[in-house]
């Protein structure tokens, strides 16, 4: 019997000196509400927040498929849409925030 659960992630983004997007320390939690109610709150001192959930198994695959939970500020497209597929957008306006660098 393989009993799916959920998993939420708060991502949230900074700034660099150079202007580049930095993935921030992301949040953890089985709560969606609690995702949502801290996304909020961190969108006042970040450049931009991203909650997502995603299904995971006994064995611990999550589902290729996440949704958006909330979305606040500056967030890099390119984790949310292929370049080429936001309609109303040109790949440049899509992938402008697409570099980004994982903080060390």
């Amino acid at each position: 019997m393989s009993t799916e659960r959920i998993i939420y992630v708060v991502q949230t983004f900074s700034r660099a000196a150079d202007g580049t997007l930095i993935f921030d320390t992301p949040a953890w939690s089985q709560d969606r509400s609690f995702a949502a109610s801290l996304s909020l709150a961190l969108s006042h001192t970040k450049t931009g927040v991203l909650a997502i959930g995603a299904a995971f198994n006994a064995r611990g695959e999550v589902a290729a498929v996440a949704e958006i939970v909330a979305s606040h500020g500056t967030v890099p497209t390119s984790l949310v849409l292929p370049a080429g597929l936001a309609p109303g957008f040109s790949k440049a306006e899509v992938s402008r925030e697409a570099v980004v660098r994982r903080r060390a």
